[in-house]
């Protein structure tokens, strides 16, 4: 797990995890709100460079400032700023069930 310093002594912790078995349950407990902790998923194939998640970070840090984020958590507006899209049932099929949907993976 690496930590990367966002501003005002926020951080991001990023953790790169392979060979993931258990997504089914994850999505479940992610939508059901009760995963602990709260975290973000993204799919690291889709992801070139640190730079840009540190940037969606960064941008959702200043929405929460100003009361503004588009969704419930902070972590879920990490994967929106993210992302291309703007349509969040979309983000989550294209972040999280590409994995799911992978050949080999449950």
């Amino acid at each position: 797990m690496k930590a990367f310093d966002i501003s005002n002594g926020d951080t991001l912790s990023v953790a790169l995890f392979t060979d993931v078995t258990n997504s089914k349950e994850l999505l479940d407990s992610m939508q059901a709100g009760t995963l602990e902790p709260e975290v973000a998923f993204l799919n690291a194939l889709l992801i070139p460079d640190i730079f840009p998640v540190l940037a969606a970070a960064h941008k959702t840090l200043l929405s929460n400032s100003r009361g503004s984020l588009t969704t419930r958590t902070l972590h879920s507006e990490l994967v929106y700023n993210y992302s291309g899209s703007k349509h969040v049932c979309k983000l989550v099929f294209f972040f999280f069930f590409v994995t799911l949907l992978s050949p080999g993976k449950k």
